[in-house]
């Protein structure tokens, strides 16, 4: 199921291929979900204290030697129902390189298999909170392998990308 990382094109609203992203992933739409994706799912509602139909499908990338997610913000402007936090389940650990870093707070994580790590990406006006600017640092040897849920601050419908 794996297929090239998109970002979204602000002028059309749809995914396209960026230099900023070179994962490769799989989005678990409703009708591609099996009882552990669904249980992944709702776990992660529980840790964030959102509701499972808030969030975007879960998504499950893979980062191989050289790939890596640039600095970028989860929040998007000028959504309508803006993605209001972020949950990345971290799935190995059998890979160098790949920390996720927060520049501006010089915070750097390298999590074990079964790590959450949850954070909102808005600030108290709801608007897009930059100090939550972030990146995947490129994998210098193995695989990198985590599942990440965007979670909108309202119901959301998964086979919707606005």
């Amino acid at each position: 199921m794996l297929e090239p990382s998109f970002v979204d094109d602000p002028v059309t609203g749809r995914g396209k291929p960026d230099p900023i992203r070179t994962s490769h992933g799989a989005g678990f739409v409703p009708h591609a979900e099996d009882l552990v994706v669904q249980a992944i799912n709702h776990r992660l509602a529980l840790a964030s204290g959102t509701a499972v139909n808030h969030a975007e499908a879960l998504y499950v990338m893979r980062y191989t030697p050289g790939q890596e997610y640039k600095p970028h913000l989860d929040a998007l402007a000028g959504l309508r129902n803006q993605r209001e936090w972020t949950a990345i389940a971290y799935l190995n650990t059998d890979y160098d390189g790949g920390e996720t870093i927060f520049p501006l707070l010089s915070i750097s994580i390298r999590a074990e298999p079964g790590d959450v790590l949850i954070f909102r990406n808005i600030d108290g006006d709801g608007d897009p909170d930059p100090r939550l600017r972030h990146a995947g640092r490129p994998v210098t040897r193995g695989a990198k392998w985590i599942a990440t849920r965007w979670i909108r601050n309202a119901e959301h419908d998964p086979y919707d990308r606005g």
